[in-house]
């Protein structure tokens, strides 16, 4: 099965929005912690969105409040 370059377009169009978004979302995390995120608590994030959990149009507390359980779900000493 050849894949014609109409769907290699769209599929490097959804790739770059999605991670638009994941760049997004860690932005909201980096401001809610006040510190950088470390590098398993980006993999968190892109869990939850890869989970279907983070959704583009999720209301804003709850995207605060699934952002905020991913990245507290791998704190380490907890």
């Amino acid at each position: 099965m050849r894949t014609t370059p109409i769907a290699l377009c769209w599929r490097k169009r959804d790739y770059t929005m999605a991670v638009e978004m994941l760049n997004a979302w860690e932005e909201e995390a980096v401001a809610m912690k006040r510190r950088d995120l470390m590098k398993d608590e980006t993999q968190a994030i892109s869990e939850e969105m890869l989970k279907g959990t983070l959704k583009p149009d999720m209301d804003r507390r709850k995207r605060k409040n699934a952002i905020r359980t991913a990245v507290e779900s791998v704190r380490h000493g907890r």
